[in-house]
């Protein structure tokens, strides 16, 4: 018989966190920022021949670890001889799978030795909070709605959004709202794309359901320690006297962001709830 195009491979994200923060290599197994922690005193009006006022810093070195991630596969080196597509699909699904877990712990993944903290834990991001001037005042508010309310939290701390993340479900939720008269609130979903004020909403799968991460993901870092590598053994074990082909893919990385209130965390349910006037 003959074959009718490629493999029907199962699918995959269309795109991973990676793409939407800095990367960048380094030769350590573990990588650090700088966070400035405040200080005291301030600049202030001086008077001719006044005494000028003294101003400090504190710096804090946070330190993440490098991970691993990685997997394989064994397979007969009679197969990869007799089936041409079998060494490129192997290894493209290898990284596809590999990469689908690195999102899921660039995101969410708690601290621990030998464990970077995810970019959706205290370490990286700051806990929703609604600002006082929305908290308990808006009337019937929606998921639209919080997204402002995160975006407000941002700009009151001074730090510019880049990116909003939500689960796939919740972001068809807010494209299919419509007003009480029906029309579509972000316009008909073959003509608008929702966002916030310019901010990108961006569907992805590695984000609970109910939870946003919104921010400056470009002062969120993954430290790169080894690229992700697709390697084929036939020395592993009894690999030699069975024909087996050992395929080894993994890499290791660690991920901080500059400070922890760049990012904005939430859950939509509970913020809902705090911003609803009574």
């Amino acid at each position: 018989p003959s074959q009718i195009g490629g493999v029907g491979r199962k699918p995959y994200e269309i795109s991973h966190i990676r793409n939407i923060v800095s990367v960048s290599p380094i030769a350590t197994d573990s990588a650090f920022v700088i966070r400035d922690a405040a200080g005291e005193g301030a600049p202030t009006y001086v008077a001719a021949a006044g005494a000028k006022p003294q101003s400090d810093r504190d710096y804090v070195k946070l330190i993440q670890p490098v991970s691993k991630i990685a997997h394989y596969f064994k397979i007969p080196e009679e197969m990869l001889a007799d089936i041409s597509w079998l060494t490129g699909e192997i290894s493209a699904v290898g990284v596809e799978e590999l990469l689908a877990v690195e999102d899921d712990l660039l995101l969410n993944q708690a601290a621990a030795a030998g464990k970077f903290a995810g970019l959706t834990t205290v370490t990286n991001s700051t806990a929703y909070a609604s600002p006082a001037s929305l908290a308990l005042l808006v009337p019937t508010p929606n998921n639209y709605d919080v997204l402002v309310a995160a975006w407000t939290q941002l700009r009151n701390a001074k730090v510019g959004a880049t990116h909003i993340l939500c689960h796939p479900s919740d972001y068809a939720a807010m494209i299919l709202s419509k007003a009480t008269t029906g029309e579509y609130v972000f316009g008909a979903p073959n003509m608008s794309i929702p966002n916030v004020f310019g901010i990108p909403l961006v569907p992805h799968t590695a984000i609970t359901s109910d939870k946003f991460l919104m921010g400056d993901f470009s002062k969120a870092r993954i430290g790169q320690r080894d690229n992700v590598s697709v390697r084929f053994y036939d020395q592993n074990e009894d690999d030699a006297i069975k024909n087996m082909v050992t395929v080894v893919i993994e890499e290791r990385l660690t991920v901080v962001t500059g400070r922890a209130d760049y990012l904005v965390y939430g859950d939509f349910s509970d913020a809902v709830t705090a911003l609803t006037k009574p």
